[in-house]
């Protein structure tokens, strides 16, 4: 069993603040994402812990995910804006 090394975040992290910009980023490619998904998302990362990318990938594709075709655009969503949330603003 691999073990896993806890990704480190920044003093002072805005992971809530990225998880409501990637909502976003679902809702305009068409999931219906409303705030208390969001809410239930940023609970979810907190009591998971943030310890690695797939970890992460499977916890917020839980909050978000809620049919079948929706998974192929979250996953598209999830890898082009976790990788630079900036690149995703200027394709939109």
């Amino acid at each position: 069993m691999a073990e896993y090394i806890p990704l480190e975040l920044p003093e002072n992290p805005r992971l809530a603040e990225n998880i409501a910009h990637f909502a976003r980023a679902l809702r305009y490619a068409g999931l219906p994402v409303g705030p208390g998904r969001v809410a239930d998302a940023v609970r979810a990362v907190a009591a998971s812990g943030f310890t690695s990318r797939m970890d992460f990938y499977y916890t917020l594709a839980a909050c978000f995910i809620s049919r079948p075709e929706h998974r192929l655009v979250f996953a598209q969503t999830f890898r082009l804006f976790w990788r630079d949330p900036r690149f995703l603003e200027h394709m939109m």
